[in-house]
């Protein structure tokens, strides 16, 4: 039996490794489910690193027992479910495997057996119905198809396997040592199903370290320390020590006045001159009566027909007043041409 601890957020994976309570060694000719012995410490064994460390943002999960961390203690799955991997089949999360059952792989066939008895298929599967063209013209840019991300398969060393997992849709492989984030968290989004091997698992620690013992593989590496060490924000703005110190509320409410041009609104122009309004209203009644008369007129002389007295006094008198206009601008016209 594989004795192993939760793991400490290791850089790059702490994307994945949240908070695990317990971890599997599975194998899959028999499927024994045998629990490990889990970190003897609290939540304190999985910090979450700095904003912005290796392309990570900050983290929700508290160091204390806080109700953030709650629901990654009560449900491991969360995020890979969240994420939309089919998991419900599997026996523990984190998944490790034997590694002498995976390398004795060397088929695609043996391989699809070897999903199906870890009941790790089923994500397998939702691969294969994702898969469909893309929309756009991406699909005449040598990326014509799309699918969903299968299981991640990370491995110590090298063999046969790698060859026999390829083939089969969504899955990738990945050596412990070249892990990267674009692998473990697709589009930036945390949660990717992963099976370990029992090696790779082990060496996870010598590897990138804790925060007790120092990496024995890495030179100067430390793992990255948290920022915020209680997430729960809103019961910090609503703690006592925090509103006590707040200066009250401000209910005065300040009205800004809005300005209205008088020359195009004529209800402002209204208010500035009050004569404004008649003058608009007999304009309008002047335009409407020399409008009526010009049209008597041409009807007039369309048919023939001598136009009527009202017709020709109307049109008599607009002509007499635009010549008194005319003849009272001349001079100002004069003047301003002079200039």
């Amino acid at each position: 039996m594989l004795v192993t601890t939760t793991l400490l957020n290791l850089g790059v994976l702490v994307v994945l490794l949240l908070v695990f309570p317990e971890s599997l060694v599975v194998v899959p000719t028999e499927l024994a489910r045998v629990l490990s012995e889990t970190c003897a410490e609290e939540v304190e064994c999985s910090h979450p690193p700095r904003p912005g460390e290796n392309g990570t943002e900050r983290s929700l999960l508290a160091k204390e027992d806080t109700p953030s961390a709650l629901p990654w203690l009560l449900l491991p799955s969360l995020p890979l479910l969240a994420r939309g991997h089919r998991v419900e089949g599997l026996p523990e999360v984190p998944l490790v495997v034997d590694t002498k059952v995976v390398e004795s792989i060397d088929k695609t066939k043996k391989a699809v057996t070897f999903l199906k008895s870890i009941g790790a298929y089923a994500d397998v599967e939702k691969v294969i119905a994702s898969h469909g063209l893309r929309a756009g013209k991406g699909k005449m840019r040598n990326r014509r198809y799309v699918q969903r991300r299968g299981p991640l398969v990370v491995y110590n060393e090298k063999s046969t396997f790698v060859k026999a997992f390829r083939n089969v849709p969504g899955v990738e492989l990945c050596c412990v040592t070249r892990l990267n984030l674009l692998q473990l968290a697709p589009g930036g989004h945390v949660g990717r199903f992963i099976i370990w091997t029992r090696d790779a698992f082990e060496r996870l620690n010598s590897l990138y370290g804790t925060y007790k013992v120092a990496s024995s593989e890495k030179v100067d590496f430390s793992l990255p320390l948290p920022t915020v060490h209680n997430a729960d924000f809103a019961r910090i703005a609503n703690a006592h020590e925090i509103q006590s110190v707040l200066r009250p509320k401000n209910s005065k409410i300040y009205l800004s006045k809005v300005r209205r041009n008088p020359l195009k609104n004529i209800n402002m122009l209204v208010k500035l001159n009050p004569y404004a309004a008649v003058a608009r209203r007999n304009a309008i009644k002047q335009e409407t009566s020399r409008r009526t008369a010009r049209q008597a007129l041409l009807e007039a002389k369309r048919k023939g027909v001598a136009p009527s007295k009202e017709a020709v006094a109307a049109a008599t008198k607009s002509k007499a007043v635009a010549k008194k206009v005319a003849k009272r601008n001349a001079p100002f016209a004069k003047n301003l041409l002079a200039l």
